[in-house]
């Protein structure tokens, strides 16, 4: 039998967006003010526009993390297909989808303005 997740096409990784947390903020600039990754390096930003791109991006994390539980909710409680459940899923992947729009549109609304 396939470990939990790997049946009906499911996440199969089973990791949630916590397990990335100290590689995106310690990996890319992390804590430090002095941007995030290569796209910004370089680039003066005010405190409140730093604390907008942490918290934003600290926003995402939340929104994978919330789907993540979703889904493993919705897999738990019944191995049938269900169209409740596939838009239930469907639902939290929209949630971080415009959660991480939402921190683009941040980003490039920064770097251009």
């Amino acid at each position: 039998m396939p470990p939990r997740g790997f049946e009906r096409g499911g996440r199969g990784s089973g990791l949630c967006a916590l397990c990335f947390v100290p590689e995106i903020l310690g990996g890319i600039g992390g804590f430090s003010g002095r941007g995030n990754g290569v796209v910004s390096a370089g680039l003066e930003k005010t405190a409140g526009e730093r604390a907008l791109i942490l918290a934003l991006g600290l926003l995402v994390l939340a929104a994978e993390v919330m789907n993540t539980a979703v889904e493993e909710v919705v897999d738990y409680i019944s191995t049938e297909i269900d169209p409740r459940a596939k838009r239930a899923k469907d639902c939290g992947s929209a949630a971080v989808a415009l959660t991480a729009l939402a921190g683009g549109v941040a980003w490039l609304v920064i770097l251009i303005g």
